[in-house]
């Protein structure tokens, strides 16, 4: 209580006080220590009881197919055509780049890659095939950006295709990246289209329906014709379409709703400066369209899975929708090859974030599916990541919110998939980011490994064998998935668990067990960011992993993530012990630049290499910092403490 109290006061005090404040932090850290040394918790026991089978792989096909939109995917691709150390940035890596053999020898390039990003094996074409829109705010007007569409209405009415920017993009992908896992993304309809009267905007530009279902999906057809073309009728029919993005929203016409009176019309901007108003649902648009899109893709790549939108809304209001959807597809014989969703962080009433309802939609989806008469078609998350417009406690989340990571961002995102999973979902498409290039972009040459060249230019001769770019840090989401590449590494078989535990919390775990060894990656996660109680985890090896009843022979690494040995997390502390944390982000941990004000970025910046040595160090193994105890039962146990929020990789063998 007195911790709580101090600290309380601490967080109030103006940073003038600092010295002060520096020993009130101290006597409340070292208070903290006794409490917690004193404290009996009741221990979290797992063992081979706990898990089930992994109902999916943990590996790049669960989580490898990365949506890039418009733009951002355009430039991806054509820095992957270069495949050069000058050009390449983000998280997109030359093959061989020294880097990753020191930092990520884990991750293999997919085959014939000359550039890679690592976890990322396939591409989710969002807005691929136009739409698009520069929005002025000041009169709230869109002008379309007609170049980008890849078809045309000419004068006499006839349809004029240019797929030359589709064409690179994807070329980029695929000989760049190496990359065979598509799914092709047919949303935000081309301007061609869609009368002027007709057009109404959202943030990612024209949200309107066809106005001609059965001329759009020719277009579907010929623009499938044209991939074969291309790129072959056995390389196409590995990829997967999918009509439309969220589209029970308002982005494949309004959204499936009652606009009849008393119920008030669908508004939205035209685009010309003034109001599009419209009583009618965009269901009837969008399932006429699916109907019709289904027979043009079925003529020319019989083969390639179809399916609906990811979905927005999926709850009771939506279920009576989607059945009738399921039901139409199936009498015309559309079929639904996959069903998708939209799920992004819940927060509670409190304003905290828990993970046990993450995929809760997955119902209404199966029900979907069982009325088109595909019960076993799979079920998927498209969109998944952080909701920076929930209603999240402001002294825990900040009121400038985006996307927490660290260590709890972490632990967020192992709890969220294991519920998803645990609930049907066999993929997830993620937004998040698994690097962060704020400091490198700010001190390029700091973040280099020792020993590598840093080329201001190549002109001279210099050959670089360290990014243009420097290196970025390896984020929460990143070591994540760095993690679960060592568990199921080996063609490991996999078992997971997850529970819930008092107060919203969760514990959980996955297994990965390989002849003459074993992984488990260990959650202990809180839904308030701030909390900080440790538990002990004992872990029971069962006697065939242990290979015999010697505990003392057995090896034991680990890695562990937590507020200590997160860099994102060090950071922040830094910042915040400095007075250089932007305002409104409370002690939120986030990407830098989303928390760094302009004189903390400087000085994050003049320390680059100590923040890359310290990431770097965060994804190495080392030695067991816990017990290793015979079990009265047989086997072994392993005893460590987790704090909330946390992660532990534990990897043994004999």
């Amino acid at each position: 209580t007195v911790s709580v109290l101090n600290w309380g006061e601490y967080i109030r005090l103006p940073l003038v006080h600092s010295e002060w404040k520096a020993a009130m932090l101290r006597a409340v850290l070292a208070a903290a220590a006794a409490a917690s040394a004193a404290a009996v918790f009741d221990p979290v026991v797992i063992a081979d009881a706990n898990f089930s089978a992994s109902p999916a792989p943990w590996d790049a096909r669960f989580t490898g197919i990365q949506p890039l939109p418009d733009l951002t995917g355009q430039g991806v691709a054509q820095r992957a055509a270069k495949a050069s150390m000058q050009h390449v940035r983000g998280g997109q890596f030359v093959v061989g780049d020294p880097f990753l053999a020191a930092t990520l020898p884990g991750w293999a390039p997919p085959a014939g890659a000359k550039v890679t990003r690592p976890w990322v094996t396939g591409l989710a074409s969002v807005r691929l095939l136009g739409g698009l829109a520069v929005h002025n705010a000041s009169d709230d007007t869109y002008a379309p950006i007609y170049d980008w569409d890849c078809v045309q209405r000419a004068a006499d009415g006839s349809l004029v295709y240019n797929w030359t920017r589709v064409d690179a993009t994807l070329d980029g992908f695929l000989e760049g990246e190496g990359l065979r896992d598509f799914l092709i993304v047919l949303d935000n309809v081309p301007y061609a289209f869609v009368a002027e009267a007709n057009r109404y905007y959202v943030s990612y530009g024209l949200a309107s329906p066809p106005d001609d279902p059965a001329e759009f999906a020719a277009f579907i057809g010929d623009f499938a014709a044209h991939l074969v073309a291309r790129y072959g009728a056995a390389v196409v029919a590995a990829w997967r379409f999918r009509l439309g993005a969220e589209a029970d929203g308002p982005r494949w016409g309004p959204p499936w709703a009652n606009y009849t009176p008393p119920n008030p019309p669908f508004v939205a901007p035209n685009g010309r400066g003034g109001k599009y108003t419209s009583r009618t649902s965009g269901y009837e648009a969008y399932t006429e369209t699916y109907i019709a899109v289904a027979a043009a893709l079925r003529r020319v790549v019989p083969h390639a899975a179809f399916g609906p939108s990811n979905m927005c809304g999926l709850n009771s209001r939506t279920l009576s929708w989607l059945t009738e959807l399921g039901r139409r597809a199936r009498a015309a014989g559309a079929a639904l090859g996959f069903a998708a969703a939209s799920e992004y962080s819940q927060w509670s009433h409190d304003g905290l974030a828990p993970v046990a309802g993450m995929g809760n939609g997955a119902s209404v989806m199966q029900a979907m599916l069982a009325a088109a008469g595909e019960p076993k078609a799979p079920l998927e998350v498209h969109e998944w990541g952080w909701a920076p417009w929930g209603k999240w406690d402001p002294a825990v989340f900040g009121t400038a919110a985006t996307t927490p990571t660290g260590a709890w961002g972490a632990a967020w995102n192992l709890g969220s998939l294991l519920y998803q999973r645990q609930r049907g979902i066999s993929r997830v498409l993620h937004w998040l980011d698994a690097f962060d290039s704020t400091v490198a972009n700010r001190n390029a040459s700091g973040t280099c490994l020792p020993g590598t060249t840093w080329c201001a230019t190549t002109l001279s001769g210099c050959v670089p064998t360290c990014r243009h770019a420097g290196n970025p840090l390896v984020a929460a989401l990143g070591w994540l998935l760095n993690a679960l590449q060592h568990v199921a590494a080996g063609g490991a078989t996999l078992s997971e668990f997850v529970e819930a535990t008092p107060g919203g919390g969760v514990i959980g775990a996955v297994k990965g067990t390989v002849p003459g060894g074993a992984s488990y990656l260990l959650l202990h996660f809180a839904p308030n960011a701030s909390a900080d109680a440790t538990r002990r985890f004992r872990v029971h090896i069962a006697a065939e992993d242990a290979h015999g009843t010697d505990c003392a022979a057995l090896t034991v690494r680990q890695q562990i993530l937590n507020r200590t040995t997160s860099v994102e997390d060090a950071i922040e502390a830094e910042l915040y012990a400095a007075g250089m944390k932007t305002p409104g982000t409370a002690r939120n941990v986030e990407r830098v630049d989303k928390i760094a004000t302009a004189a903390g970025l400087k000085h994050l910046a003049a320390r680059a290499a100590d923040w890359t040595a310290l990431n770097r160090k965060s994804l190495q193994f080392t030695a067991f910092e816990g017990t290793v105890l015979p079990a009265a039962a047989g086997g072994c146990d392993l005893l460590l403490d987790l704090p909330e929020s946390s992660l532990g990789l534990l990897t043994l063998m004999r």
